[in-house]
């Protein structure tokens, strides 16, 4: 078993085999300094349109959808979190989990603070959206949606809003079929969203 607690946002449809192996994969890794550092790992969906029910009964059937008519989200969204129970939550303001900011504002804050290993694992863990006759933005309508963006602006920590593409590690599958860890350089459009 996996010790470690994944809010995600409730629209994920789907995960597949893919989250077991990418976690046992960075839990294992010999070059993530996991053992002295708290752990947060995140990444992007892939946007299926009207998902049925019958689609989503096996992993294959996740995977087929999602290589047929599947959509890689937008490059600064966030749509899962795995964080250990070492993560510092004491020093996260109160923000409203699935509302704008949420999510870029805790992986940024992880990233800047420099005191978490933060993995982005898009490349190598399947998230299936499913989405509506909305479409992606079907969320940005709720009332009080711009909460979070006040309270960072109120309590001056506007700048620690990153994309997950901002991580200093990434999961990447090899050439072997296994699962390894990249070490990256933050790249010139890391910076407040």
């Amino acid at each position: 078993s996996i010790p470690h607690c994944i809010p995600t946002r409730t629209e994920i449809s789907s995960y597949t085999q893919s989250l077991v192996d990418t976690l046992q994969a960075v839990l294992t890794s010999p070059e993530l300094p996991i053992d002295k550092q708290p752990l947060l790992v995140a990444g992007r969906r892939t946007n299926v349109n009207m998902v049925q029910p019958n689609e989503i009964t096996t992993f294959q059937g996740i995977h087929d959808i999602a290589r047929s008519r599947g959509e890689m989200d937008i490059g600064h969204a966030i749509d899962y979190i795995v964080v250990d129970r070492r993560f510092p939550w004491n020093c996260i303001p109160d923000l409203v989990i699935g509302r704008v900011v949420y999510d870029n504002w805790l992986v940024g804050h992880a990233i800047l603070e420099g005191q978490v290993v933060v993995v982005e694992a898009t490349e190598t863990l399947l998230a299936v959206h499913q989405l509506g006759k909305e479409g992606r933005k079907e969320g940005s309508r709720r009332p009080n949606n711009d909460y979070n963006r006040d309270l960072v602006r109120r309590i001056h920590v506007t700048n620690q809003a990153l994309s997950v593409t901002c991580a200093p590690w990434k999961t990447l599958n090899g050439p072997d079929g296994r699962i390894n860890m990249k070490k990256v350089k933050m790249h010139k459009g890391c910076g407040q969203l």
